[in-house]
């Protein structure tokens, strides 16, 4: 709980979610940084619906890990295969 109010305090912050975007890539070590885009991606596309909200904060969070577009669309693609079902 404290994190989560520690995580929406700085979401109020004059840098908003960019601040908080750029604190993470900063915590992160490179080789993490595709592995929390991947997690971003999954919680986006559960419900096999993208919002275009959803597409947004992936938008920002790809450019902020300066992310290139073959790892992005390896990871989306990845994501949508192992989500997909039968019916």
């Amino acid at each position: 709980v404290g994190v989560a109010q520690d995580c929406q305090k700085m979401l109020h912050e004059k840098d908003g979610l960019e601040g908080v975007l750029a604190r993470v890539a900063e915590a992160l070590p490179e080789r993490l940084l595709d592995t929390a885009y991947a997690a971003a991606f999954e919680v986006a596309a559960v419900d096999l619906e993208m919002r275009l909200e959803e597409v947004r904060v992936l938008q920002l969070i790809r450019r902020q890990l300066d992310l290139d577009t073959l790892t992005v669309a390896a990871i989306a693609r990845a994501a949508k295969a192992r989500l997909r079902t039968l019916n």
